[in-house]
């Protein structure tokens, strides 16, 4: 389990890595990758580390309809967990998503 949780983590780091590149298909893909180890793993906080990455990538990407169901399927996970720092970033998502909407 240990193990699985450690390929999370750099699954998550390998697609922001990929983001700083502006590797669209690399980021979705180690994002995914990442999202099947946190569901199986049962690690709710992996799955919403990868909801936002993907959030974050269709909003680069300008689909932002997309972008605003991952992180507000991200919000509801931090929500529950109470994890006040994920709140407040991903609610930060959410707002300059709705800007951009107008």
């Amino acid at each position: 389990m240990r193990g699985h949780f450690l390929i999370l983590i750099c699954l998550l780091a390998i697609a922001w890595l990929y983001f700083k590149q502006n590797n669209t298909a690399e980021i979705a893909r180690f994002a995914n990758m990442a999202m099947g180890i946190a569901k199986e793993i049962k690690n709710e906080e992996g799955i919403a580390r990868a909801h936002s990455t993907l959030g974050t990538l269709l909003s680069a990407q300008g689909n932002f309809t997309a972008a605003i169901r991952e992180h507000e399927q991200a919000l509801a996970i931090v929500i529950r967990l109470n994890a006040r720092k994920n709140i407040s970033d991903t609610y930060y998502n959410l707002s300059t998503l709705y800007e951009d909407l107008g």
